[in-house]
């Protein structure tokens, strides 16, 4: 909505300013060429299955395929950015400081996005196994330094959680690794108090 605010945040000014407000429980987004040829359109909501960073939290919202061919109606074929503020003008990449993935690496495991995130005190890891195998799931801060082991040991095939509750960490963007033998995934996590 401020051409100026967005130069300053992204490094180059946007085609127009949006004068409009989104409903704060979810919309129809119309992304067209020109009038008549949609491009996309998309009804989505700002709680789960949908991707609830995305409500307030800073994260935009983003297909999980660079050219999605599926019900982009459907909340499976969206994720929050990578990145707080998105990455308009390019493509939604991990951060190669980072290694982010929700993909899993040959079929033995997923880890997905912590959810609410950003969160104060609790959220919640999900990840799933392909067999049962040793997983250590460990919270890093940005500079890579270890805060704490969340989980250490044998889980069964399927999906898990591990709630996590922040206690005395202090406000900030924090990285949870996950680790099946050689095979390691990684995400971000906000904590707001």
């Amino acid at each position: 909505s401020n051409r100026e605010d967005f130069n300053n945040r992204y490094g180059f000014f946007p085609f127009g300013e949006y004068s409009g407000q989104l409903n704060n429980g979810g919309e129809t987004i119309t992304l067209c060429r020109q009038p008549g040829d949609t491009i996309l359109s998309v009804i989505y909501s700002d709680q789960a299955p949908w991707p609830v960073s995305t409500d307030g939290g800073g994260f935009s919202l983003v297909t999980k395929d660079v050219n999605p061919a599926g019900d982009l109606n459907d909340p499976s074929n969206w994720r929050a950015s990578y990145a707080i503020h998105g990455s308009p003008g390019k493509d939604d990449l991990p951060s190669s400081s980072v290694e982010t993935s929700s993909l899993a690496f040959t079929g033995d495991f997923t880890l997905y996005q912590n959810y609410p995130n950003p969160f104060n005190p609790v959220t919640t890891i999900p990840f799933e196994v392909g067999e049962k195998t040793r997983v250590t799931l460990k919270l890093f801060d940005l500079l890579g330094r270890e805060i704490m082991t969340l989980a250490d040991a044998q889980f069964e095939p399927g999906h898990h959680t591990i709630q996590f509750k922040a206690g005395s960490l202090s406000s900030g963007m924090y990285i949870y690794q996950i680790k099946m033998g050689n095979a390691v995934a990684t995400r971000k996590m906000v904590i707001l108090k």
